[in-house]
């Protein structure tokens, strides 16, 4: 959703386009990794696996399509709670985008509806959601060193660590 109404701001007139699109134009020109190719050419960036986001989309993609692997972090399913970290990582998930999506309708407004903006900075106005993406990263800091650790130790039984 952010990436399509990032979209919309760098080139409203596509939300026309995208309003009365049939499915061939959804699909041709805002599939997801359309609209990262768009990103990345407006970054001067020569290919969207260069996008600074690439390795959350990775993980969230990596996620929902079916697959036979699963990373140490995914539950798939209907799953018991009772884990310390897995518990709430759907809400760190939905905290961690909602600051840019909140950032990303402001600018669009700006662009298109400028009367119904906010003129503050979002994370002065929304200080509540601005700590909670601030601990998000901390968080996901956490689960990148637990799935680095994971990674580095592939492929070798706790008898050859020891």
């Amino acid at each position: 959703m952010d990436l399509l109404l990032q979209g919309f701001a760098a080139t409203p007139a596509n939300i026309s386009l995208w309003l009365n699109a049939n499915n061939r134009t959804l699909m041709d020109t805002f599939a997801p990794k359309h609209l990262r190719a768009r990103k990345a050419q407006q970054l001067g960036l020569r290919d969207r696996n260069q996008l600074p986001d690439t390795r959350d989309y990775s993980g969230h993609s990596h996620a929902l399509h079916v697959q036979p692997r699963v990373f140490p972090h995914e539950r798939r399913g209907l799953v018991k709670p009772g884990h310390p970290i897995f518990d709430d990582f759907c809400f760190w998930e939905m905290l961690g985008h909602a600051l840019s999506i909140a950032e990303t309708i402001n600018g669009l407004l700006k662009d298109v509806a400028a009367e119904l903006a906010s003129a503050d900075d979002l994370k002065t106005r929304l200080p509540r959601l601005a700590h909670a993406y601030k601990q998000v990263l901390e968080y996901s800091e956490i689960m990148n060193a637990f799935a680095r650790a994971t990674r580095s130790g592939e492929g070798k039984r706790a008898s050859d660590q020891a």
